[in-house]
């Protein structure tokens, strides 16, 4: 099991229809906790709890925003994978590796 955490924002539109908050132009803010359960090397059942708000930032009234919690559960495929050894434990652990490659990494210089 691979627990992380995530958070992240952007903008969208709404036509909600809501007493509370006016509709167009909005921006949304998240995080929460997710866990990676692997399955295979490379495929992982995903379970997450979200914390989300939607908002106009106070551009138009009403902006009372719009709070909720998400539970997602999922399948998660990746690309690359990697086995460790776990010395403390004495146990193999997958553990995914995310890498950017970077100019010095790439042939000819370039990313």
């Amino acid at each position: 099991m691979v627990p992380f955490i995530e958070a992240g924002a952007g903008i969208l539109g709404t036509d909600l229809d809501l007493r509370g908050q006016s509709d167009g132009f909005n921006f949304s803010v998240q995080g929460g906790t997710d866990l990676h359960y692997f399955v295979l090397p490379r495929l992982a059942v995903t379970a997450e709890a979200r914390l989300h708000h939607i908002s106009n930032a106070g551009l138009r009234v009403p902006n009372n925003g719009i709070n909720d919690c998400l539970f997602l559960v999922g399948a998660s495929f990746f690309l690359r994978s990697e086995v460790h050894r776990c010395r403390s434990h004495r146990k193999w652990i997958a553990l995914v590796c995310e890498r950017t490659r970077t100019k010095a990494d790439s042939p000819g210089g370039l990313a």
